[in-house]
């Protein structure tokens, strides 16, 4: 009996795991609102100088820097479709309005032009 019970107590514990590597984890990006980081001239500066290693992050801006990386280099495989559908907009929006800062991006993340203009993401 006492084994039994050990067994699916170690079962249930297997299963928790796994549920919780599989379901995506709410991250720190996810309170930040792109449409007002990008209407906003000093927080968009803020997240790019943090970016570009140009001032210091706030702990969104570390998150970001961190992630970017990889996220270039898998396509986002890790992403969820929110994630995705933020990073559409700000390249989207990169290109069309800030092609300083899309150059700039582009100059550190990709300077072999591995990943083209992320046409991907579309």
């Amino acid at each position: 009996m006492a084994r039994a019970t050990l067994l699916l107590a170690g079962l249930a514990l297997a299963a928790a795991l796994v549920l919780a590597v599989a379901k995506p984890q709410p991250g720190k990006l996810d309170s930040v609102d792109v449409d007002t980081v990008l209407k906003n001239k000093r927080l968009f500066d803020n997240y790019v100088k943090c970016i570009l290693d140009k001032a210091p992050c706030s702990v969104e801006g570390t998150e970001l820097k961190q992630r970017l990386p990889k996220d270039l280099a898998n396509k986002c495989a890790d992403c969820t479709p929110n994630d995705k559908t933020r990073a559409r907009k700000v390249v989207n929006h990169l290109k069309s309005e800030r092609k300083d800062v899309w150059e700039a991006f582009k100059t550190k993340f990709d300077p072999e032009s591995k990943w083209g203009d992320l046409d991907w993401l579309n």
